[in-house]
């Protein structure tokens, strides 16, 4: 895929290691284009389903799903539901998660 965007992290996360908001979507379709940061991103899925696609996998989430993004995988996501799409967005940055984990040898797998 040669059609994405490296997405720069907004003052905020650089700031303090993460960001957290809410997107809202009130059509069926694309809610962002493919796209990469190196952050770490959360995602809890509040009403609607989506399709979410990174590195080249699909996973389809429903209200209740928690998804993982890892930092640098290449991504989207796509609204499935004619009705309103929420969900709640987390990121933090790979340092900020190595800072909150306890210091042994397996924290540098994170």
């Amino acid at each position: 895929m040669s059609n994405y965007r490296l997405e720069q992290e907004n003052n905020r996360i650089q700031r303090n290691g993460m960001e957290c908001f809410i997107q809202e979507f009130h059509a069926k379709g694309p809610c962002t284009n493919h796209h990469v940061h190196p952050a770490v991103e959360i995602l809890y899925i509040l009403r609607g389903d989506f399709r979410i696609t990174s590195d080249n996998e699909e996973f389809f989430v429903h209200p209740g799903d928690l998804v993982l993004v890892r930092s640098y995988a290449l991504h989207l996501i796509h609204a499935l539901s004619e009705s309103t799409g929420t969900y709640y967005v987390l990121k933090l940055t790979p340092a900020f998660l190595l800072d909150i984990s306890s210091k042994d040898r397996g924290s540098g797998y994170l």
